[in-house]
């Protein structure tokens, strides 16, 4: 189980499209890596499913990217934040841990 209001919160993105984005790039996600391979297909799949529109599509990455919960990684692929969201083995995501950086800041009041 995800709270995924809980994360938008703690990463002060206040778009419910922005999140429901993340929560179907997570359901895109390679099991024990959090890569994300976003063809045009995927795009649009996501895009229907978030009921985002695809024009918008790059606006609402960037927030996810600014927030720390995804990492670019050239050309349309992306990688999500294993602090944030994983799916896979533990020991796995310790190893993603240590070999990529990611950075996530936020308060709470």
């Amino acid at each position: 189980m995800v709270f995924y209001n809980c994360i938008a919160i703690a990463h002060k993105i206040k778009s419910q499209k922005t999140m429901s984005l993340f929560h179907e790039l997570c359901k895109h996600a390679q099991f024990n890596t959090g890569i994300v391979e976003v063809s045009t297909h995927v795009r649009r799949t996501v895009c229907k499913d978030a009921d985002v529109n695809i024009t918008n599509f790059s606006k609402h990455i960037n927030i996810l990217k600014e927030a720390g919960l995804i990492k670019d990684r050239g050309g349309c692929s992306y990688i999500i934040n294993p602090q944030a969201i994983w799916k896979g083995d533990l020991k796995q995501r310790d190893k993603m841990l240590k070999d990529h950086t990611f950075y996530i800041e936020f308060g709470i009041k």
